[in-house]
């Protein structure tokens, strides 16, 4: 999906509360797709968290992110907010972190991610996540990765001297994105193999009631020297109801074909 954009900031912890998730999600089994390809070419243009990419938040731990700077092939770019593609495919980009003094300290923690409201008028029980994480630059050791976490109301946030997880924020190991490979610290094409890594799971067993925010994010910790540059990419999303609510759905049914045979008979 298209460019690696990179991000910087706030020191405000909690970006926004529920109500200001864009993302509706209306109807059980419905899919959310998400390829970045809407951020565009433009060499610098402003970032605005949940409008930038509606129900999309950013947050690191010192200064809110205000620009995307547009990076290819090679190229490098000051800390900040930064879009990254290859030569080859300018048009395909992703969502991750650059870092530098104002992504703050290393050992600190930069946060990005997504708030969906169960806007289905249902309870949900689980939902699946799909996508390809991207390495545009590598590092010393296979340390960096994108960890993934979800949580249900509340609000976004990052608290930068928290562990990888945080106050609230559920682990799902399954759908974090390890570094595919060190390349010796230098710039790599993302979309060229060993370079991406395809990951999916489902999460189930949760308590999503309507009209609540599920928030899903990755966190990347900055780590000394160059840090590797990871994005997130082609995600995919879906829901699903709770069992009871299948059950009603088929009770449903089963007493609808009875009446229908019924009728006929009559």
């Amino acid at each position: 999906m298209k460019k690696l954009l990179t991000l910087l900031a706030t020191a405000v912890f909690a970006a926004a509360s529920s109500a200001f998730a864009q993302v509706a999600y209306t109807s059980t089994n419905d899919t959310y797709t998400q390829n970045f390809a809407s951020l565009g070419t433009n060499a610098s243009v402003a970032w605005t968290n949940n409008t930038s990419l509606p129900g999309w938040f950013a947050l690191a731990s010192l200064s809110n992110p205000v620009t995307i700077a547009n990076v290819t092939g090679s190229g490098t770019s000051p800390s900040g907010l930064a879009n990254f593609s290859s030569n080859s495919l300018a048009s395909n980009r992703s969502l991750g972190w650059i870092f530098g003094n104002s992504s703050g300290v290393a050992g600190t923690y930069v946060s990005l991610g997504l708030g969906i409201s169960n806007a289905t008028g249902s309870a949900l029980d689980a939902f699946s996540l799909v996508y390809t994480g991207r390495e545009w630059r590598g590092y010393s050791n296979n340390t960096p990765a994108l960890f993934f976490q979800y949580k249900i109301g509340g609000a976004f946030d990052n608290v930068p001297t928290n562990s990888q997880s945080g106050p609230g924020w559920t682990d799902v190991s399954a759908l974090n994105f390890i570094l595919p490979t060190t390349n010796g610290n230098a710039q790599v094409n993302g979309l060229v193999a060993p370079n991406f890594t395809s990951l999916s799971n489902t999460v189930s067993g949760i308590s999503w009631a309507a009209d609540e925010v599920l928030w899903v994010r990755w966190r990347q910790q900055n780590l000394s020297g160059n840090d590797a540059q990871m994005a997130v990419d082609d995600l995919s999303f879906t829901a699903v109801p709770e069992p009871s609510i299948y059950a009603m759905l088929a009770l449903a049914g089963a007493g609808f074909a009875g009446y229908a045979i019924r009728l006929r008979r009559g």
